[in-house]
């Protein structure tokens, strides 16, 4: 299970990853920085000592006033990518 959250200060949502989630997915801007340097690697340092599995979709378009626009079919080839579905 995972919570997927957009741009938040700190990525508050990360608090809420408890059992069964184990995957948190940031949705960030091309060009977002942390504010412990530049890239992901706070955020990936938060979830590391959080022991649950990060990763930052970086695809759609950015927009003005950091708003960020993502095509359905965009989202679901990464999420099919991510998540694959189980053969039965």
């Amino acid at each position: 299970m995972s919570i997927i959250s957009c741009h938040s200060a700190g990525r508050r949502g990360q608090r809420f990853v408890y059992p069964p989630c184990n995957e948190y997915i940031g949705i960030l801007l091309r060009g977002e920085h942390s504010l412990l340097g530049p890239g992901r690697g706070g955020y990936r340092n938060i979830a590391q000592y959080r022991t649950f599995m990060y990763d930052d979709y970086r695809g759609g378009r950015d927009g003005a006033h950091d708003s960020k626009t993502v095509g359905v079919q965009e989202w679901l080839g990464y999420w099919e990518e991510r998540f694959p579905r189980p053969v039965v």
